[in-house]
């Protein structure tokens, strides 16, 4: 990273922070608005890189249009 940068050689590293990977129970993604919570929009998955442009396209498309996606509904919340 330092040499990537200019002046690079004054970064110093502050600190490091591991997180655990979301995993649904079903190993599918879980995607639409919470019941219970108004207006939180979730959208939890595993394989985030192959799925992201996807589901970003169609989140953004129920959260603007407000109209559910029949794509998504395999990955509503509610299946629990």
């Amino acid at each position: 990273m330092r040499r990537s940068l200019k002046d690079g050689n004054q970064l110093e590293l502050e600190s490091i922070k591991v997180g655990m990977r979301p995993m649904p129970e079903d190993g599918y993604p879980i995607v639409g608005f919470q019941d219970h919570v108004k207006g939180l929009y979730l959208t939890v998955m595993h394989s985030a890189i192959t799925l992201a442009p996807l589901i970003a396209r169609l989140a953004a498309s129920e959260i603007i249009d407000r109209e559910s996606r029949s794509e998504l509904e395999p990955c509503r919340l509610s299946r629990f």
